[in-house]
């Protein structure tokens, strides 16, 4: 298990950002409009970009392009139809944020790996 923050943190943001150096992966925590917690990687699969939490549209978006992602499963939102472009080969499937579990201590949130 690895500390992400304290639950008084989320009262004070929309959402937080935190890197886990011990698994490689930065995720964000939010707490959803059902005011359950939520913990996603923080970083588009599409090419990198930080992932906001917009609260009042109840959807994750890539800062870097664009990309919509959806909160409660983290499936992308932009991009719903696989296809493939067969005259040039290339494939269009887009990667879904991963979700984490997590665990609530102490008031202390953990990142359950």
């Amino acid at each position: 298990m690895y500390f992400l923050c304290q639950l008084s943190d989320l009262k004070k943001k929309d959402y937080l950002i935190k890197e886990i150096e011990q698994i490689k992966e930065e995720v964000i925590i939010f707490e959803n409009t059902e005011n359950e917690i939520e913990i996603f990687s923080s970083i588009c699969p599409h090419f990198g970009g930080e992932i906001s939490y917009l609260k009042n549209k109840n959807k994750f978006k890539c800062k870097w392009h664009g990309w919509e992602f959806s909160p409660s499963d983290g499936k992308c939102l932009s991009f719903v139809i696989k296809g493939k472009l067969s005259q040039y080969k290339l494939n269009l499937e887009p990667q879904n944020l991963s979700k984490y579990n997590y665990k609530i201590e102490d008031e202390k949130i953990y990142l359950a790996v």
